[in-house]
């Protein structure tokens, strides 16, 4: 990490004054190699300084260099990449002579062989310089007795056998970090040891990913792989089970979707969010995708892998315009059941892509206030909630899959005792659509009481009043009705009465 910082060590001398040289004239120096001790690469002073950039990941990368050089590797009693002495070492050597030097800070590093403790002044690829032996530093975080307490040793030169092991002490603040950087960034891992060899910068760096896909067999894998280094194969005991054909299997939850932007067969394995990809209102990790036709159109049916849905996913509210409306800031739909009494929706616009539309308030049939609706809406342009659910293709945070929710399939119905077994191709029928009501309710037995219907009538008159349609028409006397000229859609007479 460049250091363009102007150092206290540096300009020492000319802040003391002449009189305290002049009387302590060791006092200069002593001052210059305190602070020269504390700026150093990986110093307290350092440290602090440069607080702000070990919030990078990238800074503590270096870790992984670290551990090479002294961690033992797996199945053996060496590190991978050890720093070692090339030679003996007598205890009034100022050279020593190593197989490499990488990771070490320039000067005034920390290093520790055997029992002693040795800085430096400077280095080349496989010498450290100007040593100064048998010196006193911090050589572990913590006391063993006291975890609170850092381990301060003094320690005393000695001389040292060759291919004696060099371990680097500049990383152990570092270290800390580190530590801090998994307990946010992998909560439920942080005190877990990695697989050795591991880049630490990529495992950290791509946790959401991994988080995204929990519950799923790639996040099993990555995990396998991260805690101990195996390619593993996911083997669920329920896929291989053979199962009873009159046993009550709910294997999975499904939901079926309309596809507004992406392509939902590259969600397969990773998790969908309803709602918000922040602050989801349902989530799950997805198993299989296929797609379903109806007529032309396309739709697709999601499926879940067991025990991964959070919460429940709400079908999308549906509408469409029953009228051409004669102010932009009112339109009239089929119903407005399960839209806010204030809010917003999405239209088509005249590209046929949904567009976010507000109001500020509705009735049974009506939207007041609506505001960013770009084109004419004409009868049955379909209006939408902005209930939807987001997914990211292949995992790619920049491709977003939206779609809205037009079924779910759950669980197994409450008079499954009593339904007849299928056969693949055989036909079924409705019985009735949603729950039963009283027969004598006008919202069941009255189809005009919740719906606008269109009726062509012959032609006839200007000043005739009366109209011959060209079917049954089923209106009653005291009925009210619109006359609207068909080729135009502009209202010739509103609110005549049927008499």
């Amino acid at each position: 990490m460049p250091d363009k910082k102007v150092k206290i060590s540096n300009i020492l001398g000319s802040q003391i004054p002449d009189f305290i040289q002049a009387d302590n004239p060791l006092f200069k120096e002593f001052l210059s190699q305190y602070y020269e001790s504390e700026e150093r690469e990986y110093g307290s002073t350092y440290l602090s300084d440069n607080l702000s950039s070990f919030k990078k990941i990238s800074t503590v990368s270096d870790i992984s260099l670290v551990e090479k050089q002294t961690v033992n590797a797996p199945n053996s009693t060496t590190p991978e990449s050890p720093v070692t002495l090339s030679s003996l070492v007598y205890a009034y050597a100022d050279v020593i002579n190593v197989n490499q030097t990488t990771g070490f800070p320039e000067k005034y590093g920390l290093l520790k062989i055997d029992n002693e403790i040795i800085t430096y002044t400077g280095k080349t690829d496989t010498s450290f310089t100007g040593c100064i032996r048998g010196f006193s530093g911090i050589s572990e975080i913590e006391n063993a007795n006291n975890p609170e307490f850092l381990t301060f040793s003094n320690t005393n030169a000695s001389p040292h056998d060759a291919n004696s092991l060099v371990v680097n002490l500049s990383f152990l603040f570092v270290t800390e970090f580190y530590k801090k950087f998994r307990k946010n960034f992998l909560p439920g891992l942080e005190g877990k040891n990695f697989s050795y060899g591991l880049n630490v910068e990529n495992i950290l760096s791509r946790a959401r990913d991994f988080y995204i896909s929990k519950g799923t067999d790639t996040s099993l894998k990555i995990l396998f792989q991260v805690l101990y280094g195996e390619q593993v194969d996911i083997i669920k005991p329920f896929e291989q089970t053979i199962m009873p054909s009159e046993a009550d299997w709910d294997v999975t939850d499904d939901i079926v979707v309309e596809v507004l932007s992406g392509n939902p067969l590259n969600l397969v394995g990773f998790k969908i969010y309803q709602d918000s990809l922040a602050n989801p209102t349902a989530s799950g990790a997805v198993s299989n995708v296929s797609t379903k036709f109806l007529g032309n159109k396309r739709y697709f049916q999601i499926s879940f892998s067991k025990g991964t849905i959070e919460n429940k996913f709400k079908v999308s509210t549906k509408t469409k315009v029953t009228t051409i409306s004669t102010t932009p800031d009112v339109i009239t739909v089929d119903s407005t059941i399960g839209f806010g009494d204030v809010g917003s929706f999405y239209y088509l616009n005249s590209n046929g892509v949904y567009t976010l539309a507000q109001y500020t308030s509705k009735s049974s049939n009506q939207f007041f206030g609506c505001t960013s609706v770009s084109r004419t809406l004409i009868e049955s342009d379909p209006i939408v909630d902005a209930n939807f659910v987001y997914g990211y293709e292949d995992n790619d945070l920049t491709k977003i899959c939206t779609m809205r929710v037009t079924g779910t399939v759950t669980g197994t119905s409450d008079n499954i005792s009593s339904t007849k077994y299928f056969d693949l191709k055989d036909l079924i029928r409705v019985n009735h659509l949603g729950e039963k009501y009283d027969i004598n309710d006008k919202k069941s037995n009255t189809w005009f009481y919740n719906n606008i219907s269109y009726i062509d009538s012959f032609e006839h008159s200007a000043n005739d009043n009366t109209f011959t349609t060209s079917v049954d028409h089923f209106l009653k006397i005291g009925d009210k009705v619109d006359i609207i000229f068909k080729e135009t859609g502009v209202p010739i007479r509103q609110g005549a009465n049927v008499k």
